[in-house]
């Protein structure tokens, strides 16, 4: 009984900070209006009910996770991809935080209008299937079989590897491709990092996690507009245990770094470059409220 009562005021006090109208208030001037806002605050609210142990974060790390979700447009819902609340432990407490989906990635890479195309794809034992370099130039076959099945289980069995291509708008592509073996070392380093527990996202959706896992490491050789940067850093480290600095697997269980906050002189920024730091210092000036 006391641990339920425990978890009811947790619920409360969660409600009361997403709903607090100072706070929302502040959350409008990043989203442009206030039933904006108050929906963001629902649907994060909502998609807790799907993983109970976020109720257990504090409520100031859940007006960040929705305050991110916010800046980046995409609902944290789960339910469409675009992006997902996940817990994680910071210095023994436990904070909620906002991950984005590979689909998020994607909507953020078109929104920035230098990639054309995405694609991610898994290839099964025994399909057509070679990639590398050739002429100094990559190269990336595929022919999916006859009666190709779903990717399902965690791993996927039969899957052999995942891959993402990055069409980019001036020409030319990026592709990045993962062995079972690779996204399986990095999902295990997650876990790691997270103290040894687990998130549904790999049990349940390990597909998309590994999607995920090789259009990070896609994107991150691609032109990224502040917008971009900004979501990748977030994605790396602690969802799937990629390193900010150099894409190799981390070690270590340092919980992930905030993005750097770019400052450009005026006169050398486009609009999108200037929204995107207006947004993010609406973000930070949160911190106080």
């Amino acid at each position: 009984m006391t641990g339920q009562l425990a978890i009811r005021d947790q619920k409360k006090a969660i409600h009361s900070a997403i709903t607090d109208e100072r706070w929302v208030n502040a959350l409008a001037k990043t989203r442009g209006d206030s039933a904006s806002a108050e929906r963001y605050a629902l649907v994060a609210y909502r998609a807790a009910e799907a993983n109970p142990f976020l109720y257990k974060c504090s409520p100031k790390s859940w007006q960040f996770a929705i305050a991110d979700a916010a800046r980046f447009g995409l609902e944290p819902s789960g339910v469409l991809g675009h992006g997902y609340l996940v817990p994680r432990r910071n210095k023994g407490e436990w904070e909620v935080q906002f991950q984005p989906g590979y689909l998020g990635l994607a909507e953020l890479a078109y929104r920035s209008g230098k990639v054309r195309a995405i694609t991610c794809d898994h290839v099964f034992k025994g399909e057509h299937f070679e990639h590398g370099v050739r002429n100094g130039e990559p190269f990336l076959n595929h022919t999916p079989g006859a009666e190709r099945l779903p990717a399902v289980g965690a791993p996927a069995k039969g899957v052999a590897h995942v891959y993402a291509i990055v069409l980019l708008a001036q020409g030319g592509f990026i592709p990045r491709v993962l062995s079972v073996y690779e996204v399986q070392a990095i999902r295990a380093t997650a876990k790691d990092a997270n103290g040894g527990r687990e998130g549904p996202a790999w049990r349940k959706h390990w597909a998309a996690m590994a999607y995920k896992s090789a259009l990070i490491r896609a994107l991150k050789m691609a032109p990224k507009s502040i917008e971009m940067r900004s979501a990748l850093t977030r994605s790396e480290g602690a969802e799937t245990g990629i390193d900010p600095t150099d894409g190799v697997v981390l070690l270590d269980e340092e919980p992930p770094q905030e993005p750097e906050q770019v400052t450009l002189p005026d006169g050398d920024m486009s609009d999108e470059e200037k929204q995107a730091i207006e947004a993010e210092e609406h973000r930070r000036a949160m911190d106080g409220v």
